[in-house]
């Protein structure tokens, strides 16, 4: 599940709840959306929860979406032939018997 539909979920959840009358406040919130992440957050997770004051739920998300990205990112470029040592390039070099 992407970020954006993680963060979707959780909001539509709270919303429901806020139709039946229970309020979901926006610190309740993030700590649900960050206690349900996976480990590639780890990092950002502990940010967060060490922060004097919890970011809001959008600054959260805005947080994850970066997060995200960046791992994409990270991703992408580790996927090709060139930005791997077991690219398919061959360094040659060669001992000349002849002198000059």
């Amino acid at each position: 599940m992407t970020v954006n539909a993680y963060c979707t979920k959780i909001r539509s959840m709270a919303d429901r709840l806020q139709n039946l009358g229970v309020d979901v406040s926006d610190k309740n919130l993030v700590i649900y959306t960050i206690n349900g992440l996976d480990s590639r957050f780890a990092t950002l997770v502990e940010i967060i929860r060490n922060r004097e004051t919890l970011p809001t739920f959008k600054a959260t998300r805005t947080m994850l979406l970066l997060k995200e990205s960046s791992i994409n990112d990270d991703f992408g470029s580790n996927a090709t032939f060139e930005g791997t040592s077991s690219s398919p390039i061959a360094l040659v070099t060669s001992t000349s018997s002849n002198t000059k």
